[in-house]
């Protein structure tokens, strides 16, 4: 991937006058990791002849590393002072992940969760840049994709699993009932339910999966509710979710597909 400008916990790279560049670059050869490899756990039967799969997990998340400068279309002088330093530092250089989007036409939504190292770049004493290593929670990107619709017992939706990793993912919803009744929600992708009894007109459900709470707080939900959670879904030759409910509802739906791009 390829980027000039990124953004990081809201703020871009380009609204402090930087911009990513290249320091030292030897034969023109990058060898990036993507960080979603899979580690294959196996067990040996048919006397060695054949290794049975047992298990599969990545086991290293996304890093990467690069360097930024003072934008020449910006300053005059491209030192850096220590001043200018720190306040870069204090942005990107802090003890916990933040959202970073590098702005890529080829790519307009993959995110990632990250944070970084920052090494100060040098030229005859005076500080040109920063190398910037990053590290991430995860071992890919992700899109962030939302959902406002109705539903009733004669409607359906259908959402596309956009997710790069077969599976499923539990997204964030939240319900408003529009009638007093037994809510269940239904996906064709593998027929499975998620039913919450005792629903009463104008009652808002939140689902974070693995929590649930509602805005009456005399519906004891956690009784009424089967702990089946709606899952998006997805195999190798089917994406398609196709939602339908036994009583009308609202329904905001938002989750995070994985987007397997190294950086």
């Amino acid at each position: 991937m390829q980027f000039v400008d990124f953004e990081y916990d809201g703020q871009t790279l380009s609204s402090w006058g930087y911009i990513v560049c290249i320091f030292d670059q030897s034969d023109g050869v990058d060898v990036i990791e993507s960080g979603d490899a899979i580690s294959f756990e196996k067990t040996p039967v048919q006397n060695g002849v054949v290794f049975e799969l047992t298990n599969t997990k990545h086991e290293e998340c996304i890093t990467s590393t690069f360097d930024i400068c003072k934008d020449p279309d910006v300053f005059d002088d491209l030192i850096i002072s220590d001043h200018e330093y720190r306040k870069l530092s204090r942005w990107l250089n802090r003890k916990e992940f933040f959202r970073f989007k590098p702005l890529d036409d080829e790519l307009e939504n993959c995110f990632y969760d990250a944070s970084f190292n920052v090494n100060k770049i040098k030229i005859a004493d005076k500080l040109v840049g920063l190398e910037l290593k990053m590290e991430t929670n995860r071992p890919f990107g992700y899109n962030h994709i939302s959902y406002k619709f109705s539903l009733d017992s004669n409607t359906t939706k259908t959402i596309y699993d956009e997710s790069d990793e077969i599976g499923y993912l539990y997204p964030k919803m939240k319900i408003e009932i529009l009638e007093d009744g037994d809510l269940t929600l239904n996906n064709s992708f593998d027929n499975s339910n998620m039913t919450i009894r005792n629903c009463k007109k104008d009652e808002v459900i939140t689902i974070n999966y693995p929590v649930i709470c509602s805005n009456f707080s005399e519906h004891r939900i956690q009784n009424d509710f089967d702990w089946k959670f709606l899952r998006i879904s997805n195999t190798y030759d089917n994406r398609i979710n196709t939602i339908s409910s036994t009583i009308a509802c609202n329904i905001r739906l938002a989750y995070d597909p994985i987007v397997k791009v190294g950086i």
